[in-house]
């Protein structure tokens, strides 16, 4: 493989987020020092969102620095779809004569079935072709 890998959350990143995680714990048990505690979760809140979003930027740059002629198309969308979060850009799938199909040599067969039953010249009226126009009752030209 050509694209380098992913970068995963650096030990500094899960170090921050397990601070946000407990400042926000504290903040919502301990009502007494509420505003103490408040201030405390709005400044870790912050310094974890600046450090995950360079972190982004770093992972992100060494992914596109990595990228070369050679880089399949399928890997960058693969990883585009990773850095949006997405597991696998996979076909979600289609509903089709009461079964759930989600095989990707079926889905065109489907697709191709819907389209011509629905572009077909049965479907058209030839004596007013622009009947279906809300509010017209003859043809507009």
């Amino acid at each position: 493989m050509d694209i380098a890998p992913i970068a995963p959350h650096h030990s500094l990143q899960s170090q921050v987020i397990r601070e946000r995680k407990q400042a926000l714990s504290r903040f919502r048990s301990s009502p007494t020092l509420l505003l103490t505690n408040l201030i405390a979760f709005k400044h870790i809140r912050a310094l974890a969102r600046r450090t995950i979003t360079n972190g982004k930027l770093l992972s992100w740059s060494t992914f596109a620095k990595s990228l070369n002629y050679s880089s399949s198309s399928t890997d960058f969308s693969n990883r585009v779809g990773k850095f949006k979060s997405r597991s696998s850009n996979s076909i979600a799938g289609l509903y089709s004569e009461g079964a759930w199909n989600s095989n990707p040599s079926v889905i065109p067969n489907i697709l191709a079935k819907h389209f011509a039953s629905v572009s077909g010249n049965d479907n058209h009226s030839t004596s007013q072709p622009f009947s279906g126009f809300a509010g017209s009752t003859s043809n507009p030209f």
